[in-house]
C-alpha cells in the first residue's frame, strides 16, 4: 500500500486508503455450485473422476498429488463440475471440533496436471464463481483465509448430530471484504504468495 495515500474508512480489520471500496462478499459472489458424489461403480457412458471432499483440502495445499477418490459420473455432469485453473471450492458440511467448516481451496494447475482423470468436487463443497471483473481470485482467495483463520466462518455455522454446516448464504450477506484496485489488489495476492 502506498504510504501517502490517503486514509478515510476505518473498519474492524482495520484502516484502509479511501479509494479501496468495501463490499459485502455476497456483492462478489456471483453464484455457487454443488458438487456430487457420483456413483461408486461403472455404468454405461459414466466417465471416471477423482473428487475432491473437504477432508482433502488440506491434502491439496500440501500435495498436488493426494489420493482422491475416483467415482462415475455421466458426462452431462462431469461437464458442469470439473475444475478449472484457478476455481475456487468451500467446504459447506464436515468440519471436526477444533477445525471449522468454510474453509476455502484454490485449484492450481499443479493440482490438475497431475490428476488422471477429470476433476470434480462433492456435494459437501461448494465452487463459487466470483466477478473477475471487480476481485481477483487469489486475492479473494487470501482474504477469505484470513476471514476462516479469524473465526467468522465458525460464527455462520449450525450442526446437525456430528455434522457441522457452513451457512454460505448468512456469510456471504453479513461479512465485507475491502476491494482495492484490481492493479493492487494483483500486487498484494503476489506478496503474500511469496510469504
Amino acid at each position: 500500500m502506498d504510504k501517502n495515500k490517503k486514509i478515510k474508512k476505518k473498519l474492524s480489520f482495520g484502516p484502509i486508503p479511501e479509494d479501496w471500496e468495501v463490499v459485502k462478499l455476497g456483492d462478489i459472489v456471483k453464484k455457487s455450485t454443488p458438487g456430487d458424489w457420483g456413483k461408486e461403480s461403472e455404468f454405461p457412458d459414466s466417465v471416471p473422476c477423482l473428487v475432491i471432499r473437504g477432508t482433502d483440502f488440506n491434502k491439496l495445499k500440501n500435495s498436488d498429488t493426494p489420493s482422491l477418490p475416483i467415482r462415475f459420473f455421466p458426462k452431462a455432469m462431469v461437464d458442469k463440475l470439473v475444475l478449472k485453473n484457478g476455481d475456487l471450492l468451500v467446504e459447506i458440511s464436515g468440519g471436526s471440533k477444533d477445525q471449522p467448516t468454510g474453509r476455502i481451496l484454490l485449484i492450481d494447475q499443479n493440482i490438475l496436471r497431475a490428476a488422471e482423470f477429470p476433476v470434480v468436487f462433492t456435494n459437501f463443497v461448494r465452487q463459487l464463481d466470483i466477478d473477475s471483473s471487480r476481485i481477483v481470485n487469489l486475492f479473494f482467495f487470501y482474504y477469505w483465509s484470513f476471514l476462516y483463520v479469524k473465526g467468522r466462518t465458525k460464527l455462520h455455522e449450525s450442526r446437525t448430530v456430528n455434522i457441522r454446516n457452513f451457512k454460505l448464504k448468512s456469510f456471504l450477506f453479513k461479512e465485507k471484504i475491502p476491494l482495492p484496485p484490481l492493479p493492487e489488489q494483483r500486487r498484494i495476492a503476489g506478496v503474500l504468495r511469496t510469504v
